[in-house]
């Protein structure tokens, strides 16, 4: 898509903005290390492979746009909490806003990659949920 966006869409001096996540979640630490989270988040990362739609396109990106065509590519990687977890007001706040958007409507968002492809997720999706 990124090669039919610079042969399309941009003229020269143009550009191009992506903004991302990366699944499974990661952590600072090795908390997550063994967790059924954990187990879940790689599950719904190999499921979502298999539909061609991977939770982890955010890693490539850069490369994906510099084959495309794309110079001076800028990649900005930030940590976005999850939860409220943090120490760090403004993280505590994005953390916050985050679990309401996406940690507390898991099901609905992700939940078709678990039926569709694996039991195991599914599994998973249940302890963790």
């Amino acid at each position: 898509m990124v090669d039919k966006i610079f042969d399309s869409n941009t003229n020269p001096g143009g550009y191009l903005e992506i903004q991302d996540i990366v699944s499974p979640p990661r952590c600072d630490d090795d908390t997550l290390k063994g967790t059924d989270l954990e187990k879940w988040g790689i599950l719904m990362l190999e499921a979502s492979r298999k539909l061609g739609v991977p939770l982890d396109s955010a890693v490539t990106v850069k490369q994906v746009m510099e084959g495309a065509g794309y110079v001076d590519v800028t990649e900005v990687i930030y940590k976005w909490p999850m939860n409220r977890w943090p120490a760090d007001k403004k993280m505590k706040e994005i953390g916050m806003f985050s679990y309401f958007a996406v940690g507390t409507d898991i099901d609905r968002r992700l939940v078709s990659f678990a039926i569709r492809l694996s039991d195991e997720a599914n599994v998973y999706r249940s302890l963790v949920s």
